[in-house]
């Protein structure tokens, strides 16, 4: 009896996993190789998605150097609770959205259902970088970070104050990730997935200068590592293996970002008495060096004139 009850219990979890991934939006919308499906009072994010579109998509062939053969289908679900089916509940709970390369579906939460500080156009923009990303290089060996780092450096993050400042406080804290271990993305809490992606952004950063230095071009890279994997594109382009990049790219993060601890609001209050504290005491001084001076220059002419008066007696 008991045997039956978890039997008919699989049964109904399962069927109603079923259910919820066939309650598909019902309405479309259609933009080049992109089938957009979505639910009803999804218009207006509807439209943005295809605005998006209409600028990343010549972007992002330009930059892959490929275009796209078989149609993208956008899933934007009507609930929170029919997104979890569609991903087979193996996200985490700050993912907002995800490619899925086996049914080459991108899927999307909306902006409502976000617990972190992303917006939608960041969101679509990464998971299309990924769409491309396989695009291109399906068949060869490539590290999780670049993948990453690429889809976070065409979604438009960039490593400014606030992003800086998180790297640098990893970096003194002893909490910097290795890029190997960027692969367990997926099991880290969001801080450590933050920390993760723009780690992965600032390699993409220091490939990118690396290339430039010697005349290489993305597409020449790409092409490389389409045909030869990554390691061995990098060992062609830069001459290195990927634990030398790390060690380099290490080198230069530490050079660029770890400066960046000032703007840790502690930190900055210390910065800004010492700077007040230092302008107090060259106004003193200069206050000083201009009455002694002023000094001077009234003794000078006490002088002056005891001299004149003592010629004209």
């Amino acid at each position: 009896m008991h045997f039956i009850n978890i039997i008919s219990l699989i049964i109904i979890l399962s069927m109603d996993t079923l259910l919820a991934a066939n309650r598909m939006p019902e309405n479309e919308s259609v933009y080049q190789n992109f089938r957009i499906k979505y639910g009803q009072g999804a218009e207006k994010i509807t439209r943005n998605i295809i605005s998006i579109l209409e600028i990343a998509v010549p972007e992002y062939e330009k930059f892959y150097g490929t275009d796209l053969e078989r149609e993208v289908v956008i899933f934007l679900p009507s609930s929170l609770l029919d997104f979890h089916p569609l991903v087979f509940d193996q996200l985490p709970e700050w993912s907002n959205g995800v490619f899925v390369p086996d049914r080459n579906q991108i899927i999307l939460k909306k902006p409502q259902w976000y617990s972190t500080d992303q917006n939608f156009t960041q969101v679509l923009r990464h998971e299309l970088s990924h769409v491309y990303f396989h695009r291109m290089f399906a068949n060869s060996e490539v590290p999780l970070w670049f993948n990453e780092g690429l889809a976070e450096y065409l979604s438009g993050t960039a490593l400014d104050i606030s992003n800086g400042l998180k790297i640098s406080n990893a970096m003194f804290a002893g909490q910097l990730i290795l890029l190997s271990h960027v692969d367990s993305l997926q099991d880290f809490s969001w801080n450590r997935a933050q920390l993760a992606y723009l780690q992965s952004l600032s390699a993409v950063i220091f490939l990118e200068k690396r290339l430039n230095q010697l005349g290489i071009s993305w597409q020449d890279f790409f092409e490389s590592v389409r045909r030869n994997g990554f390691e061995q594109a990098l060992k062609n382009s830069l001459g290195m293996d990927p634990i030398d990049f790390e060690i380099k790219w290490y080198h230069w993060l530490k050079e660029n970002y770890k400066w960046f601890i000032i703007f840790n609001w502690e930190n900055l209050i210390w910065v800004v008495m010492i700077i007040i504290l230092a302008g107090a005491l060259y106004a003193m001084r200069y206050r000083n060096r201009k009455t002694l001076r002023r000094w001077e220059e009234e003794e000078e002419k006490s002088k002056e004139e005891q001299l004149t008066q003592s010629i004209e007696i």
